[in-house]
């Protein structure tokens, strides 16, 4: 009974961090200036919920103690995070949600740490099926509700309150399935794949689409890093020489490229934001302006970009501005150093383990780092993403013990339509 609950658990905590169907009450999310602490029911809901994760974190408490060590960077940028009310601007809403995001962590910790690979993978697209079926459910039996009316008419955002969040879930929801090759029937997973680029494209966010695209183009060559020295390193030379080729030809010919995607040469203002962005950076270079103490509207640090922008920016359009603006190049080397020593562990894995799912670390690692360039931000209080990335950062670094565990726990399995989630850790 213990292991039902903490699997379908786990799924319920995954779908809340998404922010899906929450959206439309309390719109807690990076597109809002809502303040979460002001609704009791919404401060209800997240106590009961990290109320029961702390308590299977104790429950599971030997492997927890393995994973603080595995996700240390998530775990030392998040407290950071916490020291940081120190200095920010707003004290006690840096302190409050730094410490949420301390148990977004938490249960990022306890989801790499608890399961294994393959177990993480079958309860990701659980609940990334669960958000795919519910957003085409909503848009087509609620339009009012699940497509967009008002600033972007026709756009799909299912069960968000905006829809680059859709987006923005679809291209996990596209990853999570195109790795999960062993948990479901073919015909299953290609559906599902399928389903969700099409419901990124009904949503229009071009940085999704784009996103997805750059993705399914890498997933290929995630293969080359499994054959032989002698083949890989030519391989890698043409691949790069070609991908080099791409980006000169795309910045010499950058107006007709946007132009393709409907975007203006300054990326739909993108470039604006960035400039007077920086200019905040370089007054606090090193610590920040602390976390979530930046972008609070014309009353709070964030008024002379947006008085010198003309309109009402919520972020920096890119997540690695909005962790300097946040932490300052503290913040943003803890981050680097990471994800760089999970990209080193993924790659590890990804040529000892030739099953379908070691591919998921890569693919995520990769999505952490392409789709920030253009959005944000990384580093937020209940956020799936950054619980997902916390999980990726445990399960990386102590992927040969899961494998040990999995494979005694575990018997064989074949392909069937419902992932075997009957042996869970216990």
């Amino acid at each position: 009974m213990l292991k039902l609950f903490e699997r379908w658990f786990v799924v319920l905590m995954l779908f809340y961090l998404s922010s899906g169907l929450l959206g439309f009450i309390w719109p807690d999310s990076e597109t809002s200036l809502f303040r979460p602490e002001s609704s009791a029911a919404l401060l209800a809901i997240q106590t009961i919920l990290y109320g029961v994760t702390f308590l299977l974190i104790a429950l599971r408490w030997e492997r927890f103690k393995r994973g603080i060590l595995a996700g240390r960077w998530a775990l030392a940028l998040a407290l950071l995070a916490i020291c940081s009310a120190m200095w920010a601007d707003d004290p006690n809403l840096t302190l409050r949600r730094g410490l949420v995001l301390l148990g977004t962590t938490a249960f990022g910790i306890y989801l790499g740490s608890a399961f294994s690979l393959r177990e993480q993978l079958q309860l990701i697209t659980r609940a990334f099926g669960l958000i795919l079926l519910l957003s085409i459910f909503c848009a087509l039996a609620f339009p009012q509700y699940g497509v967009d009316r008002e600033i972007h008419g026709g756009d799909w955002q299912g069960i968000f309150a905006q829809k680059n969040l859709l987006g923005k879930a679809m291209i996990i929801s596209t990853i999570a399935f195109l790795s999960s090759g062993g948990l479901y029937r073919r015909w299953v997973r290609w559906a599902f794949v399928a389903a969700s680029i099409l419901v990124a494209l009904l949503s229009n966010s071009l940085t999704s689409l784009a996103t997805i695209g750059v993705l399914l183009l890498l997933a290929p060559a995630y293969r080359l890093l499994r054959v032989k020295k002698k083949t890989l390193i030519p391989v890698l030379i043409g691949i790069g020489t070609g991908m080099a080729t791409a980006i000169f030809l795309a910045i010499r010919n950058q107006e007709i490229v946007l132009q393709l995607m409907d975007r203006s040469i300054s990326l739909t203002g993108r470039t604006d934001i960035w400039r007077f962005v920086w200019e905040a950076i370089s007054q606090r270079m090193v610590l920040g302006y602390g976390f979530n103490g930046f972008w609070e509207g014309i009353g709070g640090a964030s008024a002379s970009v947006i008085l010198s922008l003309g309109w009402v920016a919520k972020h920096a359009h890119d997540g690695f501005l909005d962790l300097w603006l946040e932490l300052g190049i503290v913040g943003l080397a803890l981050f680097a150093m990471g994800y760089f020593s999970a990209l080193r562990e993924a790659i590890h894995l990804l040529t000892n383990d030739r099953s379908p799912e070691a591919t998921w670390p890569m693919q995520y690692l990769a999505f952490m780092f392409v789709y920030h360039i253009t959005e944000g931000p990384i580093l937020r209080q209940n956020s799936l993403y950054w619980a997902l990335y916390t999980a990726t950062l445990v399960c990386v670094s102590s992927w040969q013990w899961h494998a040990e565990r999995s494979t005694a726990e575990i018997p064989a399995e074949g392909n069937s339509l419902e992932p075997q989630l009957d042996y869970l850790p216990g």
